[in-house]
């Protein structure tokens, strides 16, 4: 069992290009993680935004608490219809800084409570006059972990790079399937590094390839470096 507490988010996208069988899927994977999170007032606290064109607040930090917490967010996460539209990153992330971290809503300021904001995507950020990057900066002043997860063949990995708070804090998957055995693993794995922990926790994207999708051609032919 992890000790550290956490105030975790979900930026999970539901624009067109998911589909609507992949949202059920997502919406399966979500439940299942939160399952391996203890959620509880003194325990760790638990935020949802689904986007497309634009962002909703599923659920705050401050909204559920107590014995029948994973129920209700259960129920609150299946009843979130597939949005469609388009793929806009950056108002979810200023959503999430407006809106979830912040004391006010729920985000607790103790330096022993990790930030972290975990955003999945299986496309890349609509054109705008805004960018992905410049977005995910306050909530990084702000002191929280920027983590990604990009699903599929469509994903700008180096724009996710960018985007979160280390290379390392960026994973990679080929399907929507693959994500229900392993995401829940990676989010357990993740909320119990340490704080200043900045080791890689890779999503197995296939047992015959000697590294992750991420450390392949893709990212070489951006010149990116791989940790």
């Amino acid at each position: 069992k992890c000790e550290t507490k956490v105030d975790i988010a979900f930026l999970v996208d539901s624009s067109g290009s998911i589909g609507r069988r992949n949202w059920n899927i997502v919406q399966h994977v979500l439940i299942d993680t939160i399952k391996e999170i203890t959620v509880s007032a003194d325990g760790n606290h638990v935020a949802m935004i689904h986007f497309s064109t634009r962002p909703e607040i599923v659920f705050g930090f401050h909204t559920l608490y107590g014995s029948e917490t994973v129920e209700l967010y259960s129920r609150k996460i299946n009843r979130r219809r597939f949005q469609k539209g388009l793929t806009y990153i950056d108002r979810a992330l200023e959503l999430a800084y407006r809106e979830i971290f912040k004391s006010s809503a729920g985000m607790r300021t103790s330096d022993e409570v990790r930030k972290i904001a975990v955003i999945i995507t299986d496309g890349v950020q609509t054109s705008g006059s805004y960018d992905v990057i410049s977005a995910s900066q306050p909530l990084k002043d702000r002191g929280v972990e920027i983590y990604a997860c990009g699903i599929g063949s469509d994903v700008d990995l180096f724009e996710l790079y960018q985007t979160a708070s280390n290379p390392s804090n960026v994973f990679s998957t080929n399907t929507f399937y693959s994500m229900e055995s392993d995401f829940p693993r990676m989010i357990r794995e993740i909320l119990c590094q340490s704080e200043r922990q900045t080791s890689c926790v890779h999503i197995p994207v296939d047992t015959t390839m000697d590294k992750p999708l991420f450390a392949q051609e893709n990212s070489i032919k951006r010149g990116l470096r791989v940790y």
